[in-house]
């Protein structure tokens, strides 16, 4: 009878907890893109219905056969990526917000050697910069995590005049959902639980 009643009230207050992600990628293709910069704008508002708005000089294009310095292995998803290039007026910094605030994010960077820098702000406060040491010819990921923020600002350092971005992965911030509450025939149980847990208590006295 003891075990019973201890069971029932531990299984009574048991809050569980759960835990929600949204994790979702941009990663250009669905734009139809030339292989120059000559032949493209700067991004903008090309993915405002999903919630993401573009500041900056960066561009779209096609990878093609312009950017041999960019390795065609994954994690490229062929065939766009955001691309840069001191030459050609495009180049950070680049501004990136979102409609609702962040838990997450990472971009794949190549296509040059130096430093890259995120630095992360909500509601227009720095909240905390990243900084990432890049090299030529491989895939870099840039990631952060650990923070809530509402828009990234891109930068980079480096002798090199050009390199791209692909993958732009974030995700909403990691928030518990509240504990069910409890029904009436749980408070009903869970009462008569501590009912019967004081009466076993008193006859366990009396002897």
């Amino acid at each position: 009878m003891k075990k019973f009643l201890v069971f029932l009230c531990a299984t009574a207050m048991l809050l569980v907890m759960s835990q929600t992600a949204n994790a979702l990628v941009v990663n250009f293709d669905d734009i139809v893109a030339p292989s120059l910069f000559s032949g493209q704008v700067p991004l903008a508002e090309e993915y405002a219905d999903l919630g993401i708005h573009f500041d900056g000089t960066g561009e779209v294009l096609n990878k093609d056969s312009n950017f041999g310095g960019v390795p065609s292995t994954a994690p490229f998803t062929s065939p766009n990526f955001l691309a840069f290039n001191r030459n050609a007026d495009a180049f950070p910094p680049e501004t990136i917000s979102f409609d609702d605030p962040l838990g997450a994010l990472s971009v794949d960077f190549a296509g040059a050697s130096g430093t890259a820098i995120i630095s992360s702000y909500l509601s227009d406060s720095l909240v905390q910069t990243n900084t990432f040491s890049v090299v030529d010819s491989v895939w870099n990921t840039l990631a952060i995590s650990g923070i809530i923020f509402d828009s990234v600002i891109f930068n980079f350092a480096g002798p090199d005049p050009s390199f791209v971005l692909d993958n732009l992965t974030y995700d909403a911030p990691t928030i518990p959902e509240p504990a069910p509450t409890p029904e009436p025939a749980t408070m009903l149980l869970l009462g008569s639980g501590f009912i019967g847990l004081a009466g076993f208590r008193r006859k366990f006295r009396k002897r």
